[in-house]
Protein backbone atom coordinates (compact mmCIF):
# COMPACT_ATOMS: atom_id res chain seq x y z
CA UNK A 1 0.00 0.00 0.00
CA UNK A 2 3.41 2.70 1.12
CA UNK A 3 4.35 1.37 -2.41
CA UNK A 4 1.03 1.94 -4.68
CA UNK A 5 0.61 5.41 -2.57
CA UNK A 6 4.11 7.08 -3.68
CA UNK A 7 3.29 5.64 -7.23
CA UNK A 8 -0.23 7.71 -7.12
CA UNK A 9 2.38 10.59 -6.02
CA UNK A 10 4.96 10.86 -8.74
CA UNK A 11 2.34 10.49 -10.87
CA UNK A 12 0.19 13.36 -9.98
CA UNK A 13 3.89 15.36 -9.59
CA UNK A 14 4.73 14.03 -12.70
CA UNK A 15 1.44 15.90 -14.16
CA UNK A 16 1.60 19.32 -12.31
CA UNK A 17 5.11 19.52 -13.82
CA UNK A 18 3.71 18.69 -17.46
CA UNK A 19 1.67 21.34 -16.96
CA UNK A 20 3.61 23.96 -15.74
CA UNK A 21 5.69 23.52 -18.62
CA UNK A 22 2.91 22.48 -21.52
CA UNK A 23 -0.58 24.46 -19.89
CA UNK A 24 -3.22 21.86 -20.89
CA UNK A 25 -5.04 25.14 -22.45
CA UNK A 26 -3.68 28.28 -24.35
CA UNK A 27 -5.34 31.09 -24.58
CA UNK A 28 -4.74 32.97 -27.52
CA UNK A 29 -4.48 37.10 -27.88
CA UNK A 30 -6.47 39.40 -30.31
CA UNK A 31 -5.92 38.97 -34.00
CA UNK A 32 -5.67 41.54 -36.54
CA UNK A 33 -7.59 42.38 -39.44
CA UNK A 34 -6.21 41.86 -42.77
CA UNK A 35 -5.28 44.54 -44.39
CA UNK A 36 -7.68 44.39 -47.68
CA UNK A 37 -11.25 45.26 -48.56
CA UNK A 38 -12.45 42.65 -46.37
CA UNK A 39 -11.07 43.88 -43.65
CA UNK A 40 -11.29 47.34 -44.50
CA UNK A 41 -15.07 47.18 -45.01
CA UNK A 42 -14.86 45.11 -41.38
CA UNK A 43 -12.95 48.06 -39.59
CA UNK A 44 -14.89 50.79 -41.39
CA UNK A 45 -18.18 49.48 -40.15
CA UNK A 46 -17.82 48.85 -36.82
CA UNK A 47 -15.93 51.98 -36.17
CA UNK A 48 -18.47 54.14 -37.34
CA UNK A 49 -21.22 52.68 -36.32
CA UNK A 50 -19.96 52.69 -33.02
CA UNK A 51 -18.97 56.59 -33.36
CA UNK A 52 -22.21 57.26 -34.80
CA UNK A 53 -24.28 55.61 -31.61
CA UNK A 54 -21.33 57.36 -29.14
CA UNK A 55 -22.21 60.95 -30.99
CA UNK A 56 -18.21 61.27 -31.32
CA UNK A 57 -16.25 62.92 -34.67
CA UNK A 58 -17.74 64.46 -37.74
CA UNK A 59 -20.78 62.54 -38.82
CA UNK A 60 -20.38 63.50 -42.64
CA UNK A 61 -16.48 61.96 -42.46
CA UNK A 62 -18.18 58.52 -40.79
CA UNK A 63 -20.60 58.65 -43.78
CA UNK A 64 -18.15 59.14 -46.22
CA UNK A 65 -15.55 56.45 -45.21
CA UNK A 66 -18.12 53.91 -44.51
CA UNK A 67 -19.23 54.43 -47.85
CA UNK A 68 -16.16 54.58 -49.51
CA UNK A 69 -15.04 51.03 -47.49
CA UNK A 70 -18.09 49.59 -48.84
CA UNK A 71 -18.45 50.87 -52.50
CA UNK A 72 -14.51 49.66 -52.61
CA UNK A 73 -15.32 46.05 -51.45
CA UNK A 74 -18.56 46.32 -54.36
CA UNK A 75 -16.14 47.66 -57.04
CA UNK A 76 -13.72 44.36 -56.26
CA UNK A 77 -16.84 41.74 -56.13
CA UNK A 78 -18.09 43.47 -59.22
CA UNK A 79 -14.54 43.04 -61.07
CA UNK A 80 -13.82 39.91 -59.79
CA UNK A 81 -17.18 38.52 -61.22
CA UNK A 82 -16.47 39.93 -64.69
CA UNK A 83 -12.93 38.66 -65.01
CA UNK A 84 -13.94 35.42 -63.89
CA UNK A 85 -17.61 34.95 -66.68
CA UNK A 86 -14.75 36.89 -68.82
CA UNK A 87 -11.93 34.16 -68.79
CA UNK A 88 -14.66 31.26 -68.19
CA UNK A 89 -16.21 32.19 -71.89
CA UNK A 90 -13.25 33.56 -73.59
CA UNK A 91 -10.35 31.30 -72.50
CA UNK A 92 -11.65 28.62 -70.83
CA UNK A 93 -14.32 27.17 -72.72
CA UNK A 94 -11.67 27.48 -76.06
CA UNK A 95 -9.09 25.36 -74.14
CA UNK A 96 -11.83 22.99 -73.38
CA UNK A 97 -13.24 23.19 -77.01
CA UNK A 98 -9.60 22.42 -78.37
CA UNK A 99 -8.32 19.47 -76.49
CA UNK A 100 -12.02 17.62 -76.69
CA UNK A 101 -11.73 17.42 -80.40
CA UNK A 102 -7.81 16.78 -79.94
CA UNK A 103 -8.60 13.89 -77.85
CA UNK A 104 -11.43 12.42 -80.17
CA UNK A 105 -9.45 12.70 -83.24
CA UNK A 106 -6.95 10.61 -81.34
CA UNK A 107 -9.59 7.98 -80.03
CA UNK A 108 -10.62 7.62 -84.03
CA UNK A 109 -7.21 6.79 -85.37
CA UNK A 110 -5.71 4.84 -82.73
CA UNK A 111 -9.20 2.40 -82.36
CA UNK A 112 -8.82 2.44 -86.09
CA UNK A 113 -12.70 2.91 -85.81
CA UNK A 114 -13.52 0.72 -82.93
CA UNK A 115 -15.53 3.11 -80.82
CA UNK A 116 -18.59 4.84 -80.11
CA UNK A 117 -20.03 8.46 -79.71
CA UNK A 118 -20.49 9.82 -76.28
CA UNK A 119 -22.00 13.48 -77.60
CA UNK A 120 -23.07 14.78 -80.26
CA UNK A 121 -23.27 18.65 -79.32
CA UNK A 122 -21.75 20.82 -80.32
CA UNK A 123 -19.32 18.63 -82.02
CA UNK A 124 -19.18 14.83 -81.97
CA UNK A 125 -16.64 12.97 -79.62
CA UNK A 126 -15.47 9.77 -79.66
CA UNK A 127 -14.11 7.21 -76.87
CA UNK A 128 -12.25 3.36 -78.61
CA UNK A 129 -13.98 0.40 -77.29
CA UNK A 130 -12.44 -1.56 -74.93
CA UNK A 131 -9.59 0.81 -73.36
CA UNK A 132 -5.72 0.21 -73.57
CA UNK A 133 -6.14 -3.59 -72.53
CA UNK A 134 -8.58 -4.00 -74.88
CA UNK A 135 -8.68 -5.76 -78.47
CA UNK A 136 -8.53 -2.31 -80.67
CA UNK A 137 -5.93 -0.41 -79.15
CA UNK A 138 -2.83 0.00 -81.47
CA UNK A 139 -0.14 2.47 -79.96
CA UNK A 140 1.97 2.00 -82.91
CA UNK A 141 -0.69 3.82 -85.29
CA UNK A 142 0.03 6.53 -82.59
CA UNK A 143 3.70 6.78 -84.02
CA UNK A 144 2.47 6.61 -87.36
CA UNK A 145 0.66 10.35 -86.49
CA UNK A 146 2.78 13.79 -87.87
CA UNK A 147 4.58 15.28 -85.23
CA UNK A 148 1.93 18.31 -84.85
CA UNK A 149 -0.76 15.47 -84.33
CA UNK A 150 1.65 14.17 -81.74
CA UNK A 151 2.33 17.35 -79.85
CA UNK A 152 -1.76 18.23 -79.65
CA UNK A 153 -2.10 15.01 -77.53
CA UNK A 154 0.72 14.87 -75.27
CA UNK A 155 0.55 18.54 -74.18
CA UNK A 156 -2.55 17.96 -72.87
CA UNK A 157 -2.22 17.76 -69.23
CA UNK A 158 -3.59 14.93 -68.51
CA UNK A 159 -1.07 12.70 -70.24
CA UNK A 160 1.10 13.71 -67.30
CA UNK A 161 -0.81 13.36 -63.84
CA UNK A 162 2.04 13.85 -61.31
CA UNK A 163 2.60 17.57 -63.29
CA UNK A 164 -1.07 18.72 -63.63
CA UNK A 165 -1.79 17.03 -59.93
CA UNK A 166 1.02 19.07 -58.49
CA UNK A 167 0.00 21.91 -60.14
CA UNK A 168 -3.54 21.77 -59.14
CA UNK A 169 -2.63 20.80 -55.11
CA UNK A 170 -0.67 24.29 -55.09
CA UNK A 171 -3.91 26.10 -56.70
CA UNK A 172 -6.28 24.69 -54.06
CA UNK A 173 -4.22 25.47 -51.07
CA UNK A 174 -4.28 28.77 -51.95
CA UNK A 175 -8.18 28.72 -52.21
CA UNK A 176 -8.43 26.37 -48.96
CA UNK A 177 -5.67 29.62 -47.36
CA UNK A 178 -8.90 31.89 -48.48
CA UNK A 179 -11.49 29.40 -46.99
CA UNK A 180 -9.47 29.31 -43.93
CA UNK A 181 -9.48 32.84 -43.19
CA UNK A 182 -13.27 33.24 -43.91
CA UNK A 183 -14.04 30.86 -41.06
CA UNK A 184 -11.51 32.28 -38.99
CA UNK A 185 -13.23 35.61 -39.54
CA UNK A 186 -16.93 33.84 -38.76
CA UNK A 187 -16.09 32.57 -35.80
CA UNK A 188 -14.43 35.84 -34.60
CA UNK A 189 -16.97 38.07 -35.80
CA UNK A 190 -20.30 36.03 -35.27
CA UNK A 191 -19.57 33.26 -32.90
CA UNK A 192 -17.07 34.66 -30.44
CA UNK A 193 -18.14 38.28 -30.18
CA UNK A 194 -20.42 38.71 -27.58
CA UNK A 195 -24.28 40.14 -29.33
CA UNK A 196 -25.56 43.62 -27.78
CA UNK A 197 -28.67 45.57 -28.35
CA UNK A 198 -26.62 48.97 -28.89
CA UNK A 199 -23.49 49.39 -31.03
CA UNK A 200 -22.28 52.16 -27.93
CA UNK A 201 -20.03 49.90 -26.32
CA UNK A 202 -19.12 47.08 -29.12
CA UNK A 203 -15.14 48.69 -29.13
CA UNK A 204 -12.75 48.24 -26.13
CA UNK A 205 -9.24 48.64 -25.51
CA UNK A 206 -6.96 46.24 -26.82
CA UNK A 207 -6.28 44.87 -23.13
CA UNK A 208 -2.84 42.59 -25.27
CA UNK A 209 -1.60 46.39 -26.13
CA UNK A 210 2.24 46.92 -25.60
CA UNK A 211 1.32 50.33 -24.19
CA UNK A 212 -1.63 51.77 -21.83
CA UNK A 213 -1.52 55.04 -24.15
CA UNK A 214 -2.15 52.38 -27.54
CA UNK A 215 -4.98 53.40 -29.89
CA UNK A 216 -5.35 49.99 -30.21
CA UNK A 217 -9.49 48.68 -30.08
CA UNK A 218 -10.77 45.25 -30.01
CA UNK A 219 -14.02 44.55 -32.03
CA UNK A 220 -15.66 43.11 -28.30
CA UNK A 221 -19.21 43.36 -28.89
CA UNK A 222 -21.78 43.74 -31.65
CA UNK A 223 -25.69 43.76 -32.85
CA UNK A 224 -27.56 41.07 -34.32
CA UNK A 225 -28.57 43.20 -37.36
CA UNK A 226 -24.20 44.16 -37.51
CA UNK A 227 -23.70 40.35 -37.59
CA UNK A 228 -25.50 39.99 -40.14
CA UNK A 229 -24.60 42.79 -41.86
CA UNK A 230 -20.92 41.60 -42.40
CA UNK A 231 -21.85 37.99 -43.06
CA UNK A 232 -23.42 39.18 -46.04
CA UNK A 233 -21.17 41.26 -47.04
CA UNK A 234 -17.89 39.98 -46.07
CA UNK A 235 -17.73 36.64 -44.99
CA UNK A 236 -19.89 34.73 -47.57
CA UNK A 237 -19.00 36.76 -50.95
CA UNK A 238 -15.35 35.41 -50.03
CA UNK A 239 -16.35 31.77 -49.78
CA UNK A 240 -18.42 32.36 -53.03
CA UNK A 241 -16.01 34.15 -54.68
CA UNK A 242 -12.76 31.89 -53.86
CA UNK A 243 -15.07 28.99 -54.30
CA UNK A 244 -15.94 30.26 -57.93
CA UNK A 245 -12.10 30.95 -58.40
CA UNK A 246 -11.45 27.42 -57.53
CA UNK A 247 -13.68 25.51 -59.94
CA UNK A 248 -13.19 27.92 -63.11
CA UNK A 249 -9.53 27.42 -62.31
CA UNK A 250 -9.55 23.68 -61.84
CA UNK A 251 -10.85 23.69 -65.46
CA UNK A 252 -8.68 26.03 -66.98
CA UNK A 253 -5.42 24.34 -65.38
CA UNK A 254 -6.39 20.85 -66.39
CA UNK A 255 -7.53 22.02 -70.40
CA UNK A 256 -4.60 24.12 -70.66
CA UNK A 257 -2.63 22.01 -73.70
CA UNK A 258 0.88 23.80 -72.56
CA UNK A 259 2.72 22.50 -70.16
CA UNK A 260 4.23 26.26 -69.32
CA UNK A 261 1.03 28.21 -69.49
CA UNK A 262 -0.48 25.70 -67.06
CA UNK A 263 1.92 27.80 -65.14
CA UNK A 264 1.09 30.95 -66.07
CA UNK A 265 -2.37 30.72 -66.21
CA UNK A 266 -2.20 29.68 -62.47
CA UNK A 267 -0.09 33.04 -61.98
CA UNK A 268 -3.31 34.83 -63.62
CA UNK A 269 -5.58 33.17 -61.85
CA UNK A 270 -3.95 34.49 -58.19
CA UNK A 271 -3.64 37.79 -59.62
CA UNK A 272 -7.78 37.85 -59.48
CA UNK A 273 -7.85 36.33 -55.90
CA UNK A 274 -5.69 39.23 -55.22
CA UNK A 275 -7.23 41.71 -56.75
CA UNK A 276 -8.57 42.70 -52.76
CA UNK A 277 -5.13 43.34 -52.02
CA UNK A 278 -4.34 45.66 -55.05
CA UNK A 279 -7.14 47.99 -54.64
CA UNK A 280 -6.81 48.41 -50.62
CA UNK A 281 -2.82 49.23 -51.54
CA UNK A 282 -3.70 51.60 -54.39
CA UNK A 283 -7.29 53.56 -52.79
CA UNK A 284 -7.09 53.43 -48.73
CA UNK A 285 -6.06 56.86 -47.24
CA UNK A 286 -3.29 56.66 -44.78
CA UNK A 287 -5.65 57.05 -41.96
CA UNK A 288 -7.95 54.73 -42.55
CA UNK A 289 -5.24 52.49 -42.85
CA UNK A 290 -3.91 53.51 -39.85
CA UNK A 291 -7.37 53.25 -37.95
CA UNK A 292 -7.48 49.34 -39.80
CA UNK A 293 -4.28 48.58 -38.24
CA UNK A 294 -5.31 49.39 -34.65
CA UNK A 295 -8.70 47.51 -34.86
CA UNK A 296 -8.57 43.72 -33.14
CA UNK A 297 -10.61 40.86 -33.75
CA UNK A 298 -11.62 38.25 -31.08
CA UNK A 299 -9.57 35.13 -31.67
CA UNK A 300 -11.11 32.59 -33.67
CA UNK A 301 -10.31 29.83 -30.89
CA UNK A 302 -10.63 31.39 -27.41
CA UNK A 303 -8.60 28.73 -25.74
CA UNK A 304 -7.60 25.31 -27.32
CA UNK A 305 -5.62 22.41 -25.57
CA UNK A 306 -2.46 21.41 -25.60
CA UNK A 307 -3.30 17.82 -27.56
CA UNK A 308 -2.83 15.78 -30.54
CA UNK A 309 -5.90 17.18 -32.14
CA UNK A 310 -4.61 20.42 -31.98
CA UNK A 311 -1.37 20.03 -33.53
CA UNK A 312 -2.10 17.68 -36.28
CA UNK A 313 -6.06 20.01 -36.82
CA UNK A 314 -4.53 22.21 -39.50
CA UNK A 315 -2.64 19.25 -41.60
CA UNK A 316 -6.71 18.66 -42.21
CA UNK A 317 -6.64 21.35 -44.67
CA UNK A 318 -3.98 19.93 -46.53
CA UNK A 319 -5.49 16.80 -46.61
CA UNK A 320 -8.90 18.40 -47.69
CA UNK A 321 -6.86 20.18 -50.85
CA UNK A 322 -5.86 16.85 -51.38
CA UNK A 323 -8.76 15.07 -51.34
CA UNK A 324 -10.17 17.68 -53.83
CA UNK A 325 -7.79 17.21 -56.36
CA UNK A 326 -7.96 13.55 -56.70
CA UNK A 327 -11.31 13.87 -56.66
CA UNK A 328 -11.47 16.02 -59.48
CA UNK A 329 -8.77 14.60 -61.88
CA UNK A 330 -9.40 10.89 -60.38
CA UNK A 331 -6.54 7.99 -60.07
CA UNK A 332 -4.44 5.74 -62.96
CA UNK A 333 -3.59 2.45 -61.20
CA UNK A 334 -2.05 1.18 -64.12
CA UNK A 335 -2.84 0.19 -67.92
CA UNK A 336 -6.66 -0.22 -67.65
CA UNK A 337 -7.00 0.41 -63.98
CA UNK A 338 -8.20 3.96 -62.85
CA UNK A 339 -10.97 5.96 -61.44
CA UNK A 340 -12.15 8.83 -63.15
CA UNK A 341 -12.95 12.19 -61.31
CA UNK A 342 -15.77 14.88 -61.31
CA UNK A 343 -13.87 16.86 -64.23
CA UNK A 344 -15.68 17.09 -67.37
CA UNK A 345 -12.88 18.61 -69.91
CA UNK A 346 -12.68 15.39 -71.21
CA UNK A 347 -15.59 13.02 -70.30
CA UNK A 348 -15.30 9.48 -70.20
CA UNK A 349 -11.46 9.57 -70.28
CA UNK A 350 -9.12 6.64 -70.48
CA UNK A 351 -5.87 6.93 -69.99
CA UNK A 352 -4.81 6.00 -73.17
CA UNK A 353 -3.22 9.13 -74.21
CA UNK A 354 -1.39 8.99 -71.18
CA UNK A 355 0.30 5.63 -72.19
CA UNK A 356 1.21 6.34 -75.18
CA UNK A 357 2.41 10.05 -74.43
CA UNK A 358 5.04 8.73 -71.38
CA UNK A 359 7.49 7.45 -73.87
CA UNK A 360 7.14 10.62 -76.58
CA UNK A 361 7.73 13.38 -73.95
CA UNK A 362 10.75 11.42 -72.25
CA UNK A 363 12.00 11.43 -76.43
CA UNK A 364 11.07 14.54 -77.30
CA UNK A 365 12.13 16.90 -74.46
CA UNK A 366 15.69 15.10 -73.57
CA UNK A 367 18.18 17.45 -73.35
Amino acid sequence: LAQASMVRHMARQAVVETEAISPTNVEWPNTDLESDLYGLSTCALVRDLTLFAQHKGHRLLHQVRLGQSILLLVACLVFQKILLNQVLFHVCNKAVHDIRMAYSDFEQKVYEGHMVMISSEPFPQFRGLGGVTGPHFNASVFHELDLQEQAEICRIPLTQPPFIMTVLFIWTLTCVAEFRKARDMFYSIVVNTERTESMLHSMVQNEDASCDDSDEMVIARLTRSVKALLFCLVILPRVYITGFLLWIGCRLLVATSNFSDVLLNACALEFILLLKDLLYLVCVPRKTAYDLDNTKLMPSQLKEPDSLRVFLGATWWAVFALAVVFGYIGVHFGPGSYVNGVQVILPEYQWDAHVVCQEWVAIRYEV
